[in-house]
């Protein structure tokens, strides 16, 4: 598992190529907040400073009869396809500071959904 490192750069590597991702980077805006339609899967996508669309998505793994079972959360960098897999308290810190940029209250919504996900492994 990656490490979250505040304002560092974490080098990761994809196959036998060397990516790298910057944490904490500028967010220029967000671009959606949704729950897929594959049942569970939820998703804040946002734009930043570097161009490049991410995702912060809590996947779904599997239904209980209790509810949807979400597995480790994922930043996914959908411009070059690179995705990282975060601890559950790296994906509290990305939602706190997306959060802010949330006024729709359908999207408040879905965020309170993600924070109740996340708040069960903190």
């Amino acid at each position: 598992m990656i490490r979250y490192v505040a304002n560092k750069e974490v080098k990761l590597t994809t196959g036998h190529v060397a990516k790298s991702i910057k944490y904490f980077m500028n967010i220029n805006h967000v671009l959606s907040v949704e729950e897929l339609r594959d049942g569970g899967s939820l998703i804040i996508s946002f734009q930043s400073d570097d161009s490049c669309e991410y995702w912060l998505m809590l996947t779904k793994f599997s239904d209980s009869g209790k509810g949807v079972i979400h597995g480790s959360p994922v930043l996914i960098n959908r411009t070059t396809s690179v995705e990282v897999s975060l601890d559950w308290n790296a994906a509290n810190v990305w939602l706190h500071k997306l959060e802010a940029y949330i006024t729709n209250s359908e999207q408040l919504g879905i965020i309170e959904k993600m924070k109740s996900v996340i708040g069960a492994h903190t």
